[in-house]
Order: structure tokens, then C-alpha cells, then sequence
């Protein structure tokens, strides 16, 4: 009887060893906001016969939705191994692969295996939102900024400059930080902004991702089709968050 108990442990302990290896590389982030209707993100740039750069810079901004919302979960910037961010990116390429007519590999975007995994050099030793008050200290002007609805030209240009301001601050802990300004977008997304990054106000201001776009009554009403485009959300900042990535 004792001979069978003892294997049954060590059967039961080796299992468990394994289920837990498996989980912690599997990917914490759910990346089925990709296909909902509730989240009409386009796709035109990653069809057939487009520039694949523009479609990269589109996966980057979809895939940093999922990094904030890890963030707002997690209190961590960025993901723990390259195993797990392996995970990740297999999961999202998944996502993508079902969406009609999307071709382009999301890895063929990345300028490394390891682009998004936790690193102290990325930004001032900063890894956690422990580390970002502890580094850089308050940030009234994203708070002030970038807290609520932010579909309007002002507000998101008013959140940018707020971003910029603390980007630079950050910078200037350490020169040689490379991904501030990426640190203080998924911040300003994920804990700041109180709708949260899955909200197409949000992502479309502060992480620059493009969407089918419905006009508003308001809109509909608008006199010119350029004043129309001007009050469209996410106009000022894209280009800028993007060229950082």
C-alpha cells in the first residue's frame, strides 16, 4: 500500500510540476477583442496588396491594446519571459489569421524575439506601476489629461502633449531608455484613462489604432467634409506613438 501511495505522490507531483511550467509560459492576455463588433478596428492596410509596413504599424497598435490592458491587470509593463511573450504572439497571430483577408505575419513586424518582454533597460528601471511612481513620480498631467473621453481633437491633443511631457521626463532618468514613450502610452491607456484601452476613444487617441469609422449625428451635421475629419478621435497623435514604437 505504501509503495502505491508513494508513486501515485510523485506521479501527482511530477503533473503538477508540468501543468505549472505549461501555464506560466501560456499568454495572460485574451486577445478576442480582435474579432467583436463592439471593437471595429479596419484592416484595410493588411489586406492583399498593401504596404506591409502601414499593416505592421496597425498590429503594433492592436497588439498594445492587449499590453495595457496587462498593465491594468497586472501592474506590469511589458511580459515576464520570452516564453510567455512567444505565447502572446502566437495567440494574436491566431486572431488575426481569422480575420478576413488579413496576410501579414505580426512576427515579421518585430524587430526582435524578445521586443516585448519585461527589460529595466527599456525605461529608467521601470517594469512595474511600482517603479513608475517610484522613478518618475506623479503624473497630474496625464491624470488631468487623459482621464476621461478623449474623441475629441483637443482633448487627445491635449493628452499627447501630457504624454510627451512625461516621456521626456522619464528620458531624462536615463538617456539611453528606448521605449518611454510606448511605457507612457500603455499607462496613460490602461491606468490613467477611466474608460480603459478597449475603448475605441481611447485606443484610437492614445494608441493610434485606426478604425471603420461611423459618423456621429452631430457629425452628420458637420458643413464640411474636413471639418468632419479634423473632430475625428485619434488624429493628432497616431503618427507620433507609432514612429515610437
Amino acid at each position: 500500500m505504501g509503495k502505491y501511495l508513494f508513486l501515485f505522490l510523485t506521479c501527482f507531483i511530477i503533473f503538477s510540476s508540468l501543468s505549472h511550467a505549461s501555464n506560466s509560459s501560456s499568454c495572460p492576455i485574451d486577445f478576442g477583442y480582435i474579432n467583436t463588433f463592439t471593437f471595429p478596428w479596419d484592416p484595410t492596410d493588411c489586406r492583399g496588396g498593401k504596404d506591409g509596413k502601414n499593416c505592421c504599424w496597425v498590429h503594433r497598435s492592436l497588439f498594445s491594446i492587449g499590453l495595457s490592458q496587462y498593465l491594468q491587470k497586472h501592474k506590469t509593463f511589458f511580459l515576464p519571459n520570452l516564453q510567455t511573450s512567444t505565447s502572446c504572439i502566437s495567440d494574436f497571430q491566431s486572431q488575426l489569421s481569422s480575420t478576413q483577408d488579413v496576410r501579414q505575419n505580426f512576427s515579421s513586424c518585430l524587430t526582435s524575439t524578445d521586443e516585448f518582454v519585461a527589460n529595466p533597460s527599456s525605461c529608467a528601471r521601470i517594469m512595474t506601476v511600482s517603479d513608475w511612481v517610484e522613478q518618475g513620480g506623479s503624473t497630474p498631467e496625464l491624470e488631468s489629461s487623459c482621464k476621461g473621453d478623449l474623441s475629441r481633437s483637443i482633448d487627445c491633443r491635449s493628452c499627447l502633449d501630457a504624454g510627451m511631457a512625461v516621456n521626456s521626463r522619464l528620458v531624462s532618468l536615463n538617456q539611453d531608455s528606448t521605449k518611454c514613450f510606448q511605457f507612457t502610452a500603455l499607462f496613460a491607456a490602461g491606468i490613467v484613462n477611466s474608460f480603459g484601452p478597449e475603448d475605441i476613444r481611447t485606443a484610437d487617441c492614445i494608441l493610434a489604432q485606426p478604425w471603420y469609422h461611423f459618423p456621429s449625428e452631430s457629425e452628420s451635421k458637420s458643413k464640411s467634409r474636413s471639418n468632419q475629419n479634423q473632430d475625428q478621435p485619434g488624429r493628432c497623435g497616431c503618427d507620433f506613438y507609432i514612429q515610437k514604437m
